[in-house]
């Protein structure tokens, strides 16, 4: 959208900018305007030529007006509704669906071969990840702040050429077991911190998992218990036989007190019973 309040001014520059394709829009804004009124440009965006990329390395430091992103970005039609797709230097295939208040995952995106396919998913409360056959397609999916209560053993098994995966801030209260016989081969970067996490004895694999996989798994320490307040990786099989042993001691003291309070329940009941008792005896 075009500014159109001839007072407004915006000064932008000095941001870690990500000069992306989804630059490409602004960059139509700017080529309208100039088309307009060059004049115009500079009314609005006084500080345009300052205004710097900090991302990627390639272009760090490189004016955002002299980059020609129309020449190397291509918008794909074929893109779920919502997102928006685009092929990056015929090598980066990026499917942008943040924040889109989506309550599902996309059914299909762009199929393209030999490319390096992102996908962006985070900031919508989707609740659920399921299978998708693009999935195994993926080399990255940003999955954070999403509301996640469940993630299907089908889905992390798919994701078998995932290098970047967030599942931070969600919801998660444990993976399927059978995440433990899952290899992530080429997987660079996973976050599980912020979740509600529910340890037990039941599932000390995921403890171990983490600690297999702690050279990929951002900040590992972070992934703590939501009830016990500890970080997953300290819960151990010994936690466990402390915690049984002392389950134990517990029974007994409790097995005892309950001997006890039986036996003066039936005193008090029976208590003026006694005496007669002893006296039809003598």
């Amino acid at each position: 959208m075009l500014p159109t309040n001839n007072n407004l001014k915006i000064l932008s520059a000095y941001n870690p900018y990500l000069c992306d394709c989804s630059f490409i829009v602004f960059e139509a804004c700017i080529n309208r305007l100039e088309k307009q009124n060059r004049s115009s440009v500079k009314h609005v965006f006084h500080d345009l030529n300052q205004m710097k990329c900090y991302f990627p390395p390639t272009n760090k430091g490189i004016a955002i007006r002299d980059l020609n992103f129309h020449r190397y970005c291509v918008i794909l039609e074929d893109c779920p509704p919502s997102c928006i797709c685009y092929l990056q230097e015929r090598n980066t295939l990026r499917v942008n669906c943040s924040s889109r208040r989506l309550l599902e995952m996309p059914v299909i995106i762009p199929k393209l071969t030999n490319v390096y396919t992102i996908l962006y998913l985070d900031h919508n409360p989707l609740g659920y990840l399921g299978y998708h056959s693009y999935l195994s397609r993926l080399s990255e999916i940003y999955l954070d702040h999403c509301l996640l209560t469940t993630v299907t053993l089908s889905a992390l098994a798919a994701l078998k050429n995932i290098r970047v995966m967030t599942l931070h801030d969600n919801l998660l209260q444990k993976l399927p077991t059978s995440t433990s016989n899952i290899t992530l081969e080429k997987a660079t970067n996973i976050t599980l911190h912020n979740n509600r996490w529910a340890c037990s004895c039941e599932s000390l694999w995921l403890p171990r998992w983490i600690s297999k996989h702690s050279a990929i798994i951002w900040k590992p320490e972070n992934i703590s218990c939501d009830y016990l307040q500890i970080a997953m990786r300290d819960v151990s099989k010994s936690n466990c036989d402390e915690k049984r042993h002392l389950n134990h001691d517990y029974l007994a003291v409790f097995l005892v007190a309950c001997a006890f309070l039986a036996m003066t329940h039936v005193y008090f009941l029976y208590r003026q019973d006694v005496p007669i008792l002893m006296e039809s005896k003598t």
